[in-house]
């Protein structure tokens, strides 16, 4: 009886011996030290101050791995070659993205990636002009390419007040009085809520040009005229139609005399007329002469 207890009692030992030898194995130990590592990300400030998310000052980057293993990043792509981390990372001005990963002994966590919005500069008006015309005034920029925005101001005295906004680079002020002097500012926005220095302008409103009156053309450049009545083809003419109600074919028309002809009969008689009174008129002379001559009275020979 003794015996069995005893063997009873070694044999609780031995089962009680065989978890602890499994936790104290090095084997074991080291197995259970390769696990994944995981990396956090946080930035300096910590949250974005500005306008939409985004960060507008200067901004680092921290990744921190809950394992002493190896972290490596790049910007922007995955492709690349990647960079180890060492100390905190100076995030890029714009919108970009980092992807970073750890490794902890041969062991790799999936790559991640974050969006970081950082802008800490302010848009720029490169350049700013203005026209006016036909009792308008025209504007016309051009701006960074942060610029997303530009409000519009304008005055004649006292402070400027903001009459429009625009995503495009023009605008046109149809509000405008003739020969007054107005003062027009541009202010560029970007993104990030960041506005630009005003840039101003200084014009005098041009008077409406006077409506012309159009008359209508044709080609040629005469005025084009209604027709009174409508044109019909030859083609279209109607048929004379007889009792048997077929069709007979309709009279020749008669044509109208040539008005030249008179003409030229009346030019004819004048000629014949100015050609008969001219030979009358010359034999007539002829005749008369010859007549006065004969009534001469002769001289009488004084020998006789």
């Amino acid at each position: 009886m003794q015996k069995l207890l005893f063997k009873l009692l070694i044999g609780f030992f031995v089962l009680l011996s065989l978890p602890l030898s499994f936790l104290f194995n090095p084997v074991h130990a080291q197995a259970s030290t390769k696990k994944t590592p995981v990396t956090s990300f946080q930035t300096l400030p910590g949250s974005p101050k500005g306008e939409n998310g985004w960060y507008n000052s200067v901004t680092l980057i921290e990744l921190d791995t809950n394992k002493t293993g190896t972290t490596f990043f790049q910007w922007n792509t995955t492709s690349g070659e990647w960079k180890r981390y060492k100390n905190r990372i100076r995030a890029w001005q714009g919108e970009n993205t980092l992807y970073f990963y750890s490794v902890n002994q041969g062991i790799a966590e999936p790559v991640k990636s974050r969006v970081i919005k950082v802008d800490y500069q302010k848009p720029v008006i490169d350049s700013l002009t203005v026209s006016s015309k036909n009792a308008q005034v025209n504007l016309a920029w051009s701006a960074s390419k942060d610029a997303v925005s530009f409000n519009i101001y304008r005055k004649q005295s006292g402070n400027y007040s903001l009459i429009a906004q625009t995503i495009k680079n023009d605008f046109s002020d149809k509000t405008v009085e003739p020969k007054e002097l107005y003062i027009y500012a541009i202010k560029a926005v970007d993104a990030a809520g960041w506005s630009s220095e005003k840039e101003a302008v200084h014009i005098i409103a041009a008077e409406a040009l006077p409506v012309a009156k159009i008359k209508p053309q044709i080609a040629g450049g005469s005025s084009v005229l209604p027709a009174t009545k409508p044109v019909v083809a030859k083609d279209a003419e109607p048929k004379a139609v007889n009792k048997d109600n077929e069709p007979t074919p309709l009279a020749a028309p008669v044509e109208a005399p040539v008005k030249n002809w008179s003409r030229l009969l009346i030019a004819i008689s004048i000629l014949v007329i100015a050609t008969g009174a001219a030979i009358g008129g010359y034999y007539g002379y002829e005749w008369w002469a010859s007549r006065g001559e004969e009534e001469k009275p002769t001289k009488k020979n004084s020998r006789w």
